[in-house]
């Protein structure tokens, strides 16, 4: 897990889906410099027609940040904890 944004593999790989790891993530209320760069990269992601997702959100102050600044996913204990896949909305779906 990186804690970076090579912009150039991104354009490259075409991909539909960039993860940013929670080295920033868990960072964000609370580091200007971790804030400024995932606010950057999700910007730059849409330019790309890439979608966002943040992982390792841990908390409201957190994930509302990440929603002003544009990215789409979000997963962590702040979301919901993990749960078997024979409970839950998973179970469900069979």
């Amino acid at each position: 897990e990186s804690d970076g944004v090579d912009f150039a593999a991104v354009g490259e790989l075409q991909a539909d889906y960039l993860k940013f790891g929670g080295g920033l993530v868990r960072e964000l209320p609370d580091n200007a410099v971790a804030a400024a760069q995932l606010k950057t990269a999700a910007r730059a992601c849409r330019g790309f027609h890439v979608q966002t997702i943040a992982t390792h959100v841990e908390s409201a102050p957190a994930l509302k940040l990440l929603r002003a600044f544009g990215v789409e996913f979000a997963q962590g204990y702040g979301i919901a904890k993990p749960v078997p896949f024979d409970t839950g909305p998973v179970a469900r779906a069979r």
